[in-house]
């Protein structure tokens, strides 16, 4: 997508085109789902969907840049570990129901990220400065001691416990329950 400045127009024709690659893209997957498809679904022209973005690819990225299910835990001011990685799968039980509409699309995702060595590489790079950040924020409010694992692991622990909860969730909703995510959650405090 372009820097320029989003008129209403181009944020509507954006908004379009995002709806209509999400929709292809979950009927299809990413390989199969077209260019000519996804204008055709938004109403538009291939040309608009090239003068908004670079590639296929870059239409892709925005539309799960849309989609991404971010966990928004609402941690307690001055809350302990206990309390912290509580309000972290409470995040999580609360993307359960919204990860299992998306599931598929969320799959393909990864499917494509692990067969394309520079998506892997961008998302790779992504989620380490993610997991830099995380440890440097574990540091500043915990002492190390207190940590269950050293402040660069936990961070990579906790994606992966996420990752891993969602997924089962999708597959077995009975199994993995908003209970099931906070309780695993609390158990890495020890």
């Amino acid at each position: 997508m372009s820097s320029r400045p989003l008129s209403r127009k181009r944020a509507q024709t954006l908004e379009r085109l995002l709806a209509g690659a999400t929709a292809v893209i979950a009927e299809k997957g990413f390989q199969r789902a077209s260019l000519d498809e996804i204008a055709a679904r938004a109403g538009l022209t291939k040309g608009a969907v090239y003068s908004n973005f670079a590639s296929k690819e870059a239409l892709f990225l925005a539309v799960m840049s849309a989609q991404t299910l971010r966990m928004q835990p609402r941690f307690p001011p001055d809350g302990d570990l206990r309390a912290c990685l509580r309000a972290l799968g409470e995040a999580c039980a609360e993307l359960l129901p919204r990860a299992r509409a998306q599931a598929a699309f969320i799959s393909e995702f990864h499917l494509y990220t692990l067969t394309h060595d520079e998506m892997r590489q961008r998302l790779g790079d992504a989620h380490a400065a993610g997991f830099a950040a995380g440890a440097a924020d574990l540091v500043a409010r915990f002492p190390a001691d207190c940590l269950p694992m050293p402040p660069q692991v936990l961070p990579v622990v906790i994606q992966a416990l996420s990752l891993g909860l969602v997924y089962q969730h999708c597959l077995t909703p009975d199994a993995v329950t908003p209970e099931v995510a906070i309780a695993a959650f609390e158990a890495l405090a020890g």
